[in-house]
């Protein structure tokens, strides 16, 4: 971290430029002169750094005519702005109203090559530039109108418009914006973040990592989103996943966690194989904005991450009765390549746990579906697994469902896997209809193919290449949830 600063340059003839992301603006009537400013503020700054090509903002913009009056006013009149519709901009008509009428029939902004799905091709479309394919979603798309969806989750008209786009795609570089986060993160400053939901992975993991295998299939470099007003980036499964903080100032009168937020903006660079992004944040004035960070997203040493391995799934017994179990924490496994691991951090649903490479931590009896390790090296590049915790009642009465994922198997390559799970309750099997179940891989050396999407308890798998993987089955019934492993071992 340091004051030097970025060169946002323009796009020339071999393909370098930059451009500019922002988020959470919070501009609306109810602070009329204090929430405007710190986005001017920040223009103003950008202004002065280099523009670039063109801004995404990744939503919450509410009076989004005052925004791009400040664009206008510091980065020009012609500067192209591309929009992400957030939650709040749905509580505030005049926004959909502008969107609507800002990308008319999606054709309106520049560089556009796939206007969204009908009812929403304004605000879902992609666009290419240089050597990079951007793609904007509205999450709240839900087949019928582009304000129907309110749980955070993809429908399945936006999936399935979503694939044909990326299939079309053949640029180098693949950038998603999108307003709700899919993983929970902690603001790079301070490891905490507020309780609650505004995430994919809240109610039902299972969509979300859908959607991000989705996303590594297409080699989709980054995603970029908001929401939760804080910075940090870490790279899941292959895929960058850019929080981009608020450009504002935090109200007066506002909660402790709140006031500790700073406004940031990102300038990300492009040229050639190569993509970095430059972090801008302010001294939580909304106007002393300085480089916070230089972040390699592509292309040379940094671009290969640490690997963060935790010893999980973790099954244990509340042995004493008291409604408490020690687990132990190890992240031991864990690598990097080319570099040095620094700092090991373990969270449940976004909450911190411990810290280092070994933790004890007291856990309460119930089933914990997101507790995850994130690893940072020595250039500040982060990696991260989650795997699920059960600490079992001591007297255990089948109030979960008994979950089996079968026996061990030692297969060849390409051989089809049949996986026999048998899910049951209080020694009954369960009836069709209300038992949910997801078969996931939580170890091994490549990406696993599940038939039915994983979603029976037997099913098929296929495996890519040599090694061993450990499966998990997971079944959902009676609002409780459990979960069994087994080894497969291909030769």
């Amino acid at each position: 971290m340091g004051d030097q600063e970025s060169n946002a340059n323009q796009r020339n003839d071999q393909g370098e430029f930059s451009f500019v992301v922002t988020s959470d603006l919070h501009i609306h009537l109810k602070h009329p002169k204090e929430r405007p400013v710190a986005f001017s503020w920040a223009c103003e700054k950008i202004s002065e750094i280099g523009s670039g090509a063109f801004m995404v903002t990744t939503g919450d913009v509410w009076d989004v005519r005052r925004a791009r009056g400040i664009i206008n006013r510091y980065l020009g009149n012609n500067y192209p702005w591309y929009l992400v519709i957030g939650g709040h901009d749905l509580e505030f008509p005049p926004t959909l109203a502008f969107a609507r009428t800002y990308n008319a029939r999606g054709k309106t902004l520049p560089n556009i090559v796939n206007p969204g799905p009908p009812s929403a091709p304004e605000t879902t479309y992609s666009f290419d530039y240089g050597n990079c394919h951007f793609v904007v979603l509205n999450q709240f798309f839900d087949g019928k109108s582009d304000s129907g969806q309110r749980d955070g989750y993809l429908s399945r008209a936006l999936l399935d418009w979503l694939t044909k786009d990326l299939d079309q795609s053949r640029k180098q570089h693949v950038f998603m914006f999108i307003h709700e986060p899919a993983f929970r993160h902690p603001d790079m400053d301070w490891h905490n973040e507020q309780a609650g939901g505004g995430y994919m992975g809240y109610r039902d993991r299972g969509p979300r990592d859908r959607f991000w295998q989705m996303l590594r299939d297409y080699h989709v470099l980054a995603l970029i989103h908001g929401h939760h007003h804080v910075y940090n980036r870490a790279r899941i499964r292959g895929i960058w996943d850019v929080e981009a903080g608020h450009c504002r100032i935090t109200p007066k009168g506002a909660n402790k966690d709140d006031q500790r937020k700073r406004g940031t903006f990102l300038i990300f660079h492009v040229n050639g194989d190569e993509v970095t992004y430059d972090c801008y944040r302010d001294e939580f004035d909304g106007k002393s904005f300085k480089l916070y960070e230089r972040v390699k997203l592509a292309g040379g040493e940094q671009s290969v991450p640490p690997t963060a391995k935790a010893t999980g799934p973790i099954t244990v017994i509340d042995a004493d009765g008291d409604g408490q179990e020690e687990i132990i924490l190890d992240g031991s496994a864990s690598h990097d390549l080319s570099g040095a691991i620094q700092h090991y951090l373990w969270e449940r649903e976004g909450q911190k746990l411990a810290e280092g490479r070994l933790a004890k931590v007291e856990m309460s009896v119930g089933y914990y579906r997101d507790v995850s390790l994130t690893v940072t090296n020595d250039r500040g590049v982060t990696d991260r697994e989650a795997f699920p915790i059960w600490v079992k009642p001591q007297s255990f009465s089948g109030i979960f469902p008994t979950v089996d994922a079968g026996r061990d198997q030692r297969v060849s390559q390409g051989e089809l896997v049949d996986l026999r799970g048998v899910v049951r309750h209080d020694g009954k099997s369960i009836p069709q209809g209300k038992l949910k179940t997801q078969w996931n891989k939580q170890d091994g050396p490549g990406d696993v193919w599940f038939s039915e999407s994983g979603r029976k308890p037997r099913a098929t798998a296929k495996f890519p290449c040599p090694g061993r993987y450990i499966l998990s089955l997971e079944a959902f019934y009676g609002g409780m949830n459990s979960f069994d492993t087994v080894t497969i071992t291909v030769e």
